[in-house]
């Protein structure tokens, strides 16, 4: 897939979570919407789970500061890494689920 391809796709994704929402489909929201983010930052995403630590520790940063989209867009990736066991095991990382 090129980069076109996974933008258009990442797009539609995005557009099909924001309908989910709307439809108060949360769970299907937030899942898409991962995917949305999972296809268009998969080379950031790779880059992290190759070992770059200073892109790691930018993206925690920009949890909680930035913009509205840079947070989301880093809680997304951080959330695919928190499903990653191959990156969780290699540093050594517990992760925790808290139920709201």
């Amino acid at each position: 897939m090129n980069e076109e391809q996974r933008e258009k796709l990442s797009q539609v994704l995005l557009e099909e979570s924001l309908t989910c929402a709307d439809r108060n489909d949360l769970e299907d929201a937030v899942d898409l919407m991962k995917q949305s983010v999972n296809i268009k930052y998969h080379k950031t995403i790779q880059k992290i789970l190759d070992g770059d630590k200073k892109l790691l520790r930018k993206t925690i940063r920009l949890q909680f500061k930035g913009d509205k989209a840079e947070m989301i867009i880093s809680r997304c990736i951080m959330n695919i890494l928190a499903d990653n066991k191959e990156f969780i095991s290699k540093n050594n990382i517990l992760v925790e689920w808290y139920e709201q």
